[in-house]
């Protein structure tokens, strides 16, 4: 997995829903003890978002997930995904 994966797959949903002012998420961010390198934490966070939204799609398409969720976090992921890469 890439440098950041667990943190990304901490925080990910939480920032997704939440939006950047996530508490947890803005630590994140604003410490630099916790993000060294904050290209290679977005990159973990697209990817991560990437994952489970598709996952959580495809998921419930098939059936067996909740499809609300699904299509709630492919709505958010789009923004918040353009919004990352403005802040690294």
């Amino acid at each position: 997995m890439p440098a950041y994966w667990d943190l990304a797959s901490f925080v990910g949903n939480l920032a997704l829903f939440n939006g950047f002012q996530d508490p947890t998420f803005s630590y994140m961010l604003s410490n630099k003890k916790v993000i060294t390198d904050p290209k290679a934490f977005t990159f973990a966070l697209t990817a991560r978002i990437l994952m489970s939204t598709l996952g959580n799609l495809d998921y419930a398409l098939e059936g067996y997930g909740n499809l609300e969720f699904a299509t709630q976090q492919l709505e958010l992921a789009g923004d918040f995904i353009s919004q990352l890469d403005q802040i690294t």
